[in-house]
């Protein structure tokens, strides 16, 4: 067996053991029990003895060491917004803006010098081919004493024509416009236009003006007239000699779409300052210069296609101004399309004419349900008026003295509709040019009588001495048929008709060349409306 060695892991004590030999005891122990060899004392190992209990827990071993970072976790939630940051520098001053709107038409310029070397106005007949055409040229030769280059103004006279039976009525049935241009001193130069295919002879009066710098000639008669016959026009007429002898007011109405508004025609926008360069502004102007006293004061309705905020109007309109509660009543449409609305506030719709007036007519819709309103003149005294009432396109006209003035609506309950403003001086005769123009609008929309507020029932409520009528750009863009377009513009003419005259415009034309193609068949039926209703027609369409 392994000898069992112990040793000392400390120092050794400072004990030091001398052996000093057996004493009695020691020899006396040895005697008893003798001493035997190791060999024969230590027998062959017994069996393993049973597994005694277990020992006490030993003291507990040093901390280890300490273990890999573990793998990182995944992302949190995203934390929430912060509090928003304090607002920063103003920035530098940006460049100049566009031009602004394009001002209104100054007064019509003094009569400039009379041209010299001018002559008569002289009767021609012409040959303008056997094909049925709508354009070319003819020359007018064997003439003298021209300057080349001189001015010719033609005009379309009366018939009968060669060849056209005995009648004077060729000019009614086929208007020709025709300019021209001296190209020798002997020959003159013409090219002519047609709406429709003409033929054979015509007659024009023509004279000639040498090229004089600055001289701009006026015009015989206007052009791209169909069924010139004055009778058609007699109630127009007299109640515009009526105006003009100072004795009366008349009132135009310009039906129509985008157009007529004057949608496009702003700066820098489609619609900023287009009021004052839309048709009927433009007409009202051309009118007094022509010696019939006329004013665009008004306005009626107007939303609709593009024109769907109040701060579009307000940018097409500046004499228009509105609250926070006002706002584009898309639905029901009256007369010129959606109306203005409010059912929150007690803020004003105001209009300021840009001339003096002494009248205000506000036209309103009532309704049972509808709420109550009040009208003042410049924040003066009011007048309190109720739209709870049977259905109606209602109006009511104050009276101020004259002056430059702004009325002022303001609701006080419930829900207000108000359709529309006109206003003039009683005391002074004129036309009332009203601009009806409802983008997006088309003949079949206007053939509405649903309510008395409804398009085609406004008009007679508005009691028109003329109406005119420009339609067809969007009932060919939206696929209207032929049949609706037809009725839907001879119901206007029939609900005109009751008060006065009417005269029909042709669209523009628009698109490409397939369009254009479907396009000619509306424009040839508003010319069959032209011969079966009776009526004139302003036609610049070309195919």
């Amino acid at each position: 067996m392994s000898a069992l060695v112990l040793q000392w892991r400390q120092p050794n004590p400072p004990v030091v053991t001398i052996w000093r030999g057996m004493d009695a005891a020691m020899r006396a122990a040895i005697a008893r029990k003798p001493l035997s060899p190791v060999a024969a004392v230590i027998g062959s190992p017994g069996p393993a003895g049973a597994t005694g209990p277990a020992g006490s827990a030993g003291v507990a071993g040093p901390a280890g060491a300490a273990g890999p970072t573990g793998v990182a976790g995944p992302a949190g939630a995203t934390g929430l917004i912060g509090a928003t940051g304090p607002v920063g520098a103003t920035g530098a001053t940006g460049g100049t803006g566009a031009a602004g709107a394009i001002g209104a038409i100054g007064p019509v310029g003094p009569q400039g010098p009379a041209g010299t070397g001018g002559s008569a106005a002289t009767l021609v007949e012409v040959d303008l081919g056997s094909g049925g055409v709508r354009s070319g040229k003819f020359v007018l030769s064997g003439l003298s004493g021209l300057v080349v280059g001189g001015r010719v103004r033609f005009e379309q006279a009366v018939g009968p024509y060669a060849g056209k039976g005995t009648l004077a009525d060729e000019y009614e049935m086929d208007a020709v416009s025709a300019s021209g241009v001296v190209t020798l001193a002997s020959e003159i130069t013409a090219y002519w236009s047609s709406a429709g295919a003409v033929r054979g002879n015509f007659k024009f009066l023509y004279d000639v003006t040498p090229p004089v710098a600055g001289v701009v000639l006026s015009t015989f008669t206007s052009r791209n007239v169909r069924n010139n016959r004055a009778p058609l026009a007699a109630a127009w007429n007299a109640k515009a000699a009526t105006v003009r002898s100072g004795a009366g007011r008349a009132r135009v109405l310009c039906v129509g779409d985008s157009v007529t508004f004057g949608q496009g025609a702003g700066s820098p926008d489609a619609f900023t300052g287009a009021r004052l360069l839309s048709y009927p502004a433009q007409l009202a102007v051309k009118l007094a210069a022509a010696g019939l006293p006329a004013i665009n004061e008004s306005f009626f309705a107007g939303f609709g296609g593009g024109t769907t905020t109040p701060a579009t109007m307000i940018a097409y309109d500046n004499r228009i101004a509105a609250g926070a509660g006002w706002s584009a009543g898309l639905t029901p449409v009256t007369a010129g399309g959606g109306h203005w609305f409010n059912s929150t506030d007690l803020t004003a719709l105001s209009f300021t004419p840009t001339i003096p007036v002494d009248r205000f007519t506000v036209y309103y819709f009532t309704e049972p349900t509808f709420g109550d309103f009040t009208l003042d003149v410049d924040g003066g005294a009011t007048t309190p008026l109720s739209q709870n009432l049977a259905k109606s396109l209602a109006s009511v006209t104050l009276t101020p003295a004259l002056g430059t003035h702004t009325v002022n609506i303001r609701r006080t309950s419930g829900y207000v509709r108000i359709a529309g403003v006109v206003a003039w001086n009683s005391m002074s005769a004129a036309v009332d040019v009203i601009n009806l123009g409802w983008s997006g609008s088309t003949a079949t929309g206007w053939n509405d009588t649903t309510d008395p507020w409804s398009p085609l029932n406004a008009i007679g409520t508005l009691a028109p001495d003329l109406t005119i009528i420009k339609l067809g750009i969007n009932d060919w863009q939206t696929g209207a048929t032929l049949v609706n377009y037809r009725a839907g513009i001879n119901a206007l003419i029939a609900r005109a008709r009751l008060t006065g005259d009417v005269i029909l415009c042709s669209p523009n034309q628009t698109g490409g060349a397939a369009l254009v193609s479907a396009q000619d068949t509306y424009i040839d039926a508003l010319r069959d409306i032209v011969d079966s209703a009776n009526v004139r027609m302003s036609d610049g369409y070309v195919f």
